[in-house]
């Protein structure tokens, strides 16, 4: 069974073209299994993979990922969602 959940999630400030900035993921997971980060962003149609990493928080009941964010040269708005994966392939929702 899959028990993390994400606590918090600090969005930067707006991004101009082209900037980048950095944001926090808080996550709570008392099974402490919890192996990789999926960034995925939508494209009008569907969730597509923006990608992984393994956040380096297995054995650890709470804490927080760092991430980044970059604005590409094109306006628009972005739609993205983070989901966690522990070490049996539980995603979580």
């Amino acid at each position: 069974m899959f028990t993390s959940t994400k606590d918090h999630l600090r969005w930067p400030d707006p991004l101009e073209l082209g900037a980048t900035d950095l944001g926090t993921l808080s996550f709570q997971d008392e099974d402490e299994d919890v192996v990789q980060a999926h960034f995925q962003s939508f494209d009008g149609d569907d969730w597509v993979d923006a990608g992984r990493f393994d956040p380096g928080v297995k054995d650890m009941p709470a804490g927080s990922l760092p991430f980044e964010l970059s604005c590409p040269d094109e306006t628009g708005i972005l739609s993205f969602r983070v989901q966690l994966e522990d070490e049996d392939g539980n995603m979580s929702g």
